[in-house]
C-alpha cells in the first residue's frame, strides 16, 4: 500500500522555526506525558490558562481513510504552579502491515517543542529512521534528535533524546510508515513533538 498523505491538518500556535519565546517562568514546575488523541486528533483538555505561555502544533493527515499523524500542546495549568506538555498520536494512525523480515528505511520530519524557565523553542528537522525486524529496533540520528524506538508488531515505543533531555516514544510503524509522539522532563525543562516518516 502506497502512504499517501491527503488532506493536511496543521495548527501552531505561538511557534515558529528556529523562534524562541517565553519559558515557563519562575517558580514553575515542568511536567510531560503521551496521551491518547481523540477519534479527531484533538488533544485531551489541560486547562491551560489561557495566556501567551501555552502552544500547540499537529501534524494530522488523512490517509486512505484513516486520520493519521500526531498533535502536542503545552502550558501552565490554571490555578497552579504545574507546567505540563502532552503529545500524542491519532488512535488510527496507519503505519501498513506488521514488518516480519529484514529492514524498512524511512524517510520524515520531525518537529518539537523544548519549553525552559527562559525560553521556549520550536525546531523542525528531517530525519532517517531503520526498522530492524531481527533487533526489534527503530533508530535514527539527524545531529539534533536521536531516536531509540523499539517495537512489537506495530507498536513503537522507547525514547528519543534532545538535547541530554530524555522523552518517552509512543506510536505505530509498519511495512508504509512510523508515526510516533514524544514527551518527557525534567526538574528545568520539556520537549514534546511527534514524528512522520515513510518508506523510501
Amino acid at each position: 500500500m502506497a502512504y499517501t498523505r491527503g488532506l493536511l491538518i496543521f495548527i501552531s500556535s505561538l511557534s515558529l522555526a528556529a523562534c524562541e519565546d517565553q519559558g515557563f517562568g519562575e517558580g514553575n514546575t515542568p511536567s510531560a506525558s503521551i496521551v491518547t488523541l481523540s477519534d479527531e486528533g484533538e488533544i485531551p483538555d489541560q486547562n491551560y490558562e489561557d495566556d501567551d505561555g501555552s502552544g500547540s502544533h499537529s501534524d494530522l493527515s488523512v490517509v486512505g481513510t484513516a486520520l493519521t499523524g500526531y498533535a502536542y500542546s503545552y502550558g501552565l495549568v490554571d490555578g497552579t504552579t504545574n507546567f505540563v506538555g502532552v503529545a500524542g498520536i491519532a488512535p488510527a494512525s496507519d503505519p501498513g502491515d506488521a514488518i516480519t523480515t529484514g529492514t524498512v528505511s524511512y524517510e520524515g520530519t520531525y518537529a518539537l517543542t523544548h519549553v525552559d524557565q527562559d525560553s521556549e523553542t520550536f525546531v523542525t528537522g528531517d530525519i532517517t529512521l531503520i526498522a530492524a525486524f531481527d533487533t526489534g529496533s527503530v533508530t535514527g540520528d539527524d545531529g539534533a534528535l536521536v531516536v531509540t524506538g523499539n517495537f512489537s508488531g506495530t507498536n513503537l515505543g522507547g525514547t528519543v533524546t534532545y538535547e541530554d533531555l530524555t522523552a518517552n516514544l509512543d506510536g505505530v510503524v509498519g511495512t508504509d510508515a512510523v508515526v510516533g509522539a514524544f514527551a518527557g522532563n525534567d526538574s528545568e525543562s520539556l520537549v514534546v513533538g511527534g514524528i512522520i516518516a515513510n518508506t523510501d
